[in-house]
């Protein structure tokens, strides 16, 4: 193998790819970046096994090959690199030679034929807003387990005729997000890790989705990301929307997550109190003392008081984008529904007193 490429536009490709790869892995090669020839350029495929990453980048190719490196080394390297030409030259000894200018560095590899096989996207594409994805992903990513031991750990992505919709729960909150949507009907369990490898990329255009038995594809631009598929049934979340709620009030979004971070310093879960124009909120610790502040809303209703973990409610609010969000109740036992415009909600369970 023998390449020429720009030393700035193999970075920009690396630092996506080095998110991807394993930092630490009993496989050593998954610590490492496929670097496969095309006529006109490389590409380049990071994975861990859960999601991987296959980039392009434009190079003159003189002699076809395919190897593995370091990724993390590499990436290090190549940025100490001012821009420039740099050549890479794999020798009979699986040894690849970096040169450019007078620099000159000899790098260790693994082969090729030891990587992980990379699934082959399927054909059946589905276009989808990459904007719409990107707010949809950041409404509900709060929401989602990260230990995944009695939830799901990802995120469902359900998509029909007219809506697309992306839920995420850890059991004890559930939020959606929605936005228009035409096209193919598709229901897919996004992994968290894949989630988050979404939102790094540049999502400013339409983007292509796929699926096969056991992998879910991205082509974004000249990058596409892959994913194992979680084999899982994601819960019934609309059982869980209430519909009933009759005590309904409008809250000014920025004082209201100021109040709950003050009142939150005594203790995680707080008493909410809604009495017409009023929303109060207090907080009290045997071992610290107590907190109590109150702000003005737009209610007309009878009162009522929920038992909430202030740190789900305050996760919502720096979720949202509008000046005020929307809350209703139905008793102390029922659980807290907020809603930023029609297309964000939020589901939390109250606590027990």
């Amino acid at each position: 193998m023998q390449v020429i490429v720009n030393s700035q536009l193999f970075a920009h490709e690396l630092r996506a790819l080095d998110k991807i790869a394993a930092t630490k892995s009993t496989i050593p090669v998954l610590m490492n970046v496929l670097i496969k020839t095309n006529e006109l350029s490389i590409s380049m495929t990071a994975t861990d096994l859960e999601v991987g990453m296959r980039a392009v980048c434009p190079a003159n190719v003189f002699q076809p090959g395919e190897i593995t490196l370091p990724v993390k080394k590499l990436l290090a390297l190549i940025e100490q690199i001012p821009n420039c030409e740099i050549r890479l030259v794999l020798d009979e000894k699986q040894h690849v030679t970096l040169s450019a200018g007078k620099f000159k560095s000899r790098l260790q590899t693994l082969p090729a034929a030891d990587y992980p096989t990379v699934p082959v996207v399927d054909l059946n594409l589905t276009k989808l807003n990459g904007p719409n994805l990107r707010e949809m992903i950041n409404r509900v990513r709060y929401a989602i387990a990260s230990d995944g031991k009695y939830t799901v750990d990802g995120a469902l992505l359900s998509l029909t005729n007219g809506v697309a919709a992306c839920v995420g729960s850890d059991s004890k909150r559930l939020s959606v997000a929605t936005s228009a949507y035409t096209g193919n009907v598709v229901n897919v369990i996004i992994p968290s890790k894949t989630l988050d490898v979404l939102l790094a990329q540049n999502l400013t255009g339409d983007i292509e989705f796929s699926q096969s038995e056991r992998h879910i594809f991205f082509l974004i631009g000249d990058r596409i990301i892959f994913s194992r598929m979680l084999e899982t049934k994601f819960p019934a979340y609309a059982r869980i929307i209430p519909t009933d709620h009759d005590k309904i009030c409008q809250i000014d979004r920025v004082p209201f997550a100021a109040i709950l971070r003050r009142v939150g310093v005594v203790n995680e879960s707080i008493y909410l109190t809604i009495s017409p124009k009023s929303l109060s909120l207090k907080a009290s610790n045997v071992e610290f003392g107590d907190a109590v502040d109150e702000m003005l809303i737009d209610y007309d209703g009878p009162e009522v008081t929920v038992y909430v973990d202030w740190k789900q409610v305050l996760d919502f609010l720096d979720a949202s984008t509008s000046t005020s969000i929307t809350m209703a109740l139905k008793d102390k036992n029922s659980p807290l529904l907020m809603t930023d415009g029609a297309q964000v909600l939020n589901v939390i369970l109250g606590k027990r007193v």
